[in-house]
């Protein structure tokens, strides 16, 4: 460029883009002659009044100077909307698209009689016909990793550990100006041990402080270091993002091997991706980011926005959480542009962006139905266009990995998942979940039983406060408003009140406590009341006509006559009252023959065979003989006989056996028989196991399947 220039018969317009920082204003210096001065302006002062444009243009003419306009983008970018101009009495409107382009600037700065200069953020493609110059555009990239490190080069025995130079080219991309202006800072944090907000909105040491700015030998620590890298990192991310306080480390955070191992490479990728993608060779081709976007799914509470803050304090970059609120927009297009302005600020900011929740924002797309549909796949397109090219850090978390489009998995490097921790770790957490503040009996808690409890960390810290909360209500006598301040210094928390805080969680604090309280069933509170059982024996005898007697008589007494049927005696030889009665007692008969003898079926005389006691059970269940039904246990059953509730349910849905019994065990001793139970409006496969007690045919275990629709059999 530079040859081409001095070559040339002509004067040049130099154009030149790029982000701020990057060299593009120092550019002017390099391509000027020593002896030829450079008249340097902002081009907002300049090229929206036309009498200092044209003293300008005198004075580059006076002083044989070249001229160099910076900003050039604040007067062709604006989008302020349009502007009403009084020029002496002339009144007129300009329109924001009628602001000029950067064609015009450079046909008006063609009288300029020397060199002229043009900084600007945006490239551009020349489309003038000049007279008096030639035009020479430039894009000034953002420095890489290569480059970035070759600048912290040079400050190297500044440094208190070498390894500095490659870990601030990764994680700050920050351009030549500000890596240099960083140092400086460095040294003064070094020297002064004070914020780097002390500095307020100085770039360059002042005189006096000289000495404050001057290099160190071997003393900038990370601490220096990334403080001052975070004052030159772009600062607009809180517009659209939350700022958050990393306070967890990989000490306070919970989690099974797996989890924690990844969460580990995860920090190594940040760390070294820099000399891994570019020493190593490993980096994307192309236009493609190196960014790392990284996926935590998994229940509530297991600790994924914990993470999110462990893997902050891990590299020592800021975290942001992004506001949806601020995003999120009903205007078509705005959301996108907005996304856009958020990730590009999260490059300039060498920040962590953290999405919660987020398949809100990189959910699956659907099939378009309407306009809505049409424009949320919109947004998740231009998110899946856009992380192509991402070059900082995202996390995102989400209760469920299937809520996330598949697309996305591709661009996603790491995806964790955060599971319910295993017991041991529970254990654990329940150790360590007491603040030193408290006055806890350990001694006496049981944690070999609290760790059997499947749940979350954030449960366990949940059900700890609930015990501290009941703990200080009892100790008032459940009166925790009084007139007077509660003191709570002789107030122990033991292990009766976290039975209690799970108890509490499960029925009143929107927590399911799967598991059973085995023998602490006594610390836990009764209620009056506490369910509608007494309601139900109420309809019950209101359709059934019982009274008050004991459950055994009342069953006797509500049957019949003609519903009672005998007890087993050696001369049994019962006819089945209905046609349905006949057909099961016929099935009964056959199914009881196969198993034995297939000549000839078993006698009725003396003990009942397995298949009678089936039947048996069911006419116990049709005549609500809760006795009989009883009777018909082993000794040792593995299973509780029917409560009469449970018998009087049964009869309610008319509880019968529906087809044939079939033996699948037949031993000497030992029987298990399968069949379908016909209840209401299901079929419910049924197993039975029968045993020998004491030489009769007893019932051991009863175990049932799915219950299935009868209309959906048909």
């Amino acid at each position: 460029m530079d040859e081409r220039s001095s070559d040339g018969d002509r004067s040049t317009i130099y154009y030149f883009s790029g982000e701020d920082g990057t060299g593009k204003n120092r550019l002017p210096g390099a391509l000027t002659a020593s002896e030829t001065p450079v008249l340097r302006a902002r081009a907002v002062d300049v090229l929206e009044d036309d009498d200092r444009l044209t003293r300008l243009v005198r004075e580059a003419a006076l002083q044989n100077a070249a001229i160099h306009l910076e900003g050039v983008e604040a007067v062709t970018n604006r989008d302020d909307g349009p502007t009403i101009d009084d020029d002496d009495g002339d009144v007129s409107v300009t329109a924001a698209e009628d602001r000029p382009t950067v064609d015009a600037i450079v046909d008006r700065l063609d009288d300029a009689p020397g060199d002229v200069f043009l900084s600007h953020t945006d490239p551009w493609k020349p489309d003038v016909d000049l007279e008096h110059h030639r035009v020479e555009t430039a894009h000034c990239p953002f420095p890489d990793y290569e480059t970035r490190v070759a600048v912290w080069e040079e400050y190297r025995g500044e440094f208190a550990e070498e390894y500095l130079v490659t870990n601030l080219g990764t994680n700050f991309r920050l351009p030549q100006r500000d890596i240099r202006r960083a140092v400086e800072t460095a040294r003064y944090l070094c020297r002064t041990e004070a914020d780097s907000d002390a500095l307020g909105d100085r770039d360059e040491p002042e005189a006096h402080e000289g000495d404050l700015f001057a290099p160190v030998d071997e003393a900038l620590t990370r601490e220096h270091c990334y403080a001052a890298c975070k004052r030159y990192s772009a600062s607009n991310l809180e517009a659209l993002a939350e700022p958050m306080e990393p306070g967890y480390t990989f000490d306070d955070i919970y989690l099974n091997d797996k989890p924690k191992t990844h969460l580990r490479e995860l920090c190594g990728h940040l760390q070294y991706r820099g000399q891994v993608t570019s020493e190593w060779g490993f980096g994307e081709p192309g236009d493609r980011g190196d960014g790392v976007v990284a996926l935590f799914y998994g229940p509530p509470g297991t600790g994924k926005t914990m993470a999110a803050e462990v893997i902050a304090n891990e590299t020592g970059l800021d975290l942001y959480r992004v506001d949806l609120s601020q995003i999120v927009n009903k205007y078509i297009g705005d959301t996108e542009s907005r996304l856009a302005a958020l990730l590009e600020e999260a490059e300039r900011s060498n920040a962590i962006l953290l999405f919660d929740e987020a398949d809100s924002l990189f959910g699956e797309r659907t099939d378009v139905g309407d306009s809505t549909d049409r424009y949320a796949n919109n947004v998740t397109n231009f998110l899946l266009q856009r992380l192509e090219s991402f070059d900082g850090v995202a996390l995102l978390t989400t209760n469920k990995r299937s809520g996330i489009d598949p697309a996305f998995k591709r661009r996603i490097a790491h995806s964790v998942l955060f599971d319910v921790p295993q017991e041991r770790i529970r254990r654990r957490i329940w150790k360590d979940v007491w603040p030193d503040d408290a006055t806890v009996d350990t001694d006496g808690f049981d944690y070999e039983f609290l760790g059997l409890f499947s749940i979350t960390p954030a449960v366990i810290r949940k059900v700890a406060k609930y015990a501290a909360y009941i703990a200080a209500t009892e100790a008032h006598d459940g009166h925790p408003l009084t007139d007077s301040a509660t003191a709570l210094d002789d107030i122990t928390i033991t292990f009766d009140h976290v039975v209690l805080g799970l108890q509490y969680a499960n029925e009143a604090g929107g927590v399911a406590i799967e598991g059973e309280f085995f023998q602490y069933e006594d610390k836990l509170r009764t209620y009056e009341n506490q369910t509608v059982g007494r309601d139900v024996e109420t309809l019950f005898k209101l359709k059934y006509g019982l009274d008050d007697q004991s459950e055994s008589e009342t069953a006797a007494e509500a049957r019949s006559p003609t519903d009672r049927e005998p007890k087993a005696t050696d001369d049994d030889d019962r006819t089945p009252s209905s046609e349905a009665e006949q057909e099961q007692a016929s099935s009964a008969e056959q199914a009881a023959a196969e198993p034995a003898s297939p000549s000839e079926s078993p006698e009725r005389t003396g003990d009942l065979e397995p298949e009678d006691v089936i039947w048996h059970f069911y006419d116990g269940i049709r005549t609500k003989d809760h006795e009989a039904i009883q009777a018909l246990y082993h000794s040792d059953a593995a299973v509780d006989p029917l409560s009469y509730k449970e018998v009087v349910a049964k009869n309610i849905n008319d509880a019968s056996v529906a087809g044939r019994l079939r033996r699948t065990t037949d031993e000497p001793a030992h029987v298990a028989l399968e069949f379908d139970e016909e209840s209401g409006s299901h079929r419910i496969p049924m197993t039975f196991e029968l045993e020998l007690d004491d030489g009769r045919w007893r019932i051991v275990s009863i175990s049932h399947g799915t219950p299935v629709e009868t209309d959906d059999e048909e």
